[in-house]
């Protein structure tokens, strides 16, 4: 099982990401293979056309140089995989994240089918993006309800693990599924509202949600008890589960955010940031699920 569980963590973090790039629009144009751009152009060969031998000015009719000068503040768009990523790496991810389908049949239990939401989301990620930018709603809402979604799907694998348990022995918000996922609605709803602010302010990938968001989870899970078991093997369970649906989203939404005005930041800030994203997600969480609770009158377990 831990080595089931460490293929995925491999396989998820080198496929899961799709990297769009962008920088500032100028005059409308857009390349979708920019060409590398040398330090120097030199000036007797700007407005040349590079048709062969027989090349002659031509001030309207812009040569290869020309639109490489151009191209520097261009916006730049790369989608599907990332350029440096493995094949074999990718059709790993591909296989192997359908595999907890089968989990519940060997008695391994539903949660970590999160991983194979992502998994396909990923493979259809491209008519999904076109599903989703063609709904007519605020980005803001899209986002919000997109990562609720996504965090509904997995508490619903976790209550599923539930049903075979005694109630007081279930891991979840409430005994009764019902009211379980009730509850699941105010907190995953934190998750989807502070990565809707994070994405759009920084220029943050799927894999950097994913891999962020894992790590946060194993030390929020249970208010720190995972972390503090000191059990690698339920580190990684839980970095799978939390990366997962928290990175379905942005798998979706990403070149949305890519079109947003957003600052480039190292790795070093990204796990800052990330991290002070996911502290805030979960005070947000609690507090969102305390309201839902009064609201509906349930008492505290």
């Amino acid at each position: 099982m831990s080595r089931v569980l460490l293929v995925f963590a491999i396989a998820l973090l080198a496929g899961c990401g799709t990297t769009i790039t962008y920088t500032q629009p100028e005059e409308g144009i857009i390349s979708a293979n920019p060409v590398p751009v040398p330090d120097t152009v030199a000036p007797d060969t700007v407005g040349m056309v590079s048709a062969g031998p027989d090349a002659v000015d031509s001030p309207e009719t812009p040569d290869s140089t020309t639109l490489v000068s151009e191209t520097r503040d261009t916006c730049i768009i790369t989608t599907g995989r990332d350029t440096n990523t493995s094949p074999w790496l990718l059709g790993l991810f591909s296989i192997l994240g359908f595999l907890p389908l089968s989990f519940p049949l060997a008695g391994l239990g539903w949660t970590l089918c999160g991983v194979s939401v992502l998994s396909g989301v990923w493979l259809l990620r491209k008519p999904l993006r076109r599903l989703y930018n063609a709904v007519r709603l605020p980005g803001f809402l899209k986002f919000f309800l997109l990562g609720t979604f996504f965090g509904l799907v997995v508490e619903g694998f976790a209550v599923l693990d539930g049903l075979a348990l005694p109630p007081d022995e279930r891991i979840l918000f409430h005994p009764d599924p019902g009211t379980d996922l009730y509850l699941a609605l105010g907190f995953y709803s934190a998750f989807a509202l502070i990565w809707r602010f994070f994405g759009g302010k920084y220029r943050l990938s799927a894999r950097d949600v994913f891999m962020i968001a894992g790590l946060g989870g194993v030390f929020i899970e249970q208010m720190g008890a995972v972390f503090l078991s000191m059990n690698p093997l339920a580190w990684l369970y839980v970095f799978l589960v939390y990366g997962s649906f928290q990175a379905a989203a942005f798998v979706i939404a990403e070149e949305e955010f890519g079109a947003m005005d957003r600052k480039e930041i190292s790795a070093w800030k990204k796990i800052l940031f990330g991290g002070l994203a996911q502290i805030t997600s979960f005070a947000l969480a609690g507090a969102l699920v305390l309201v839902l609770m009064s609201v509906a009158g349930i008492p505290p377990r």
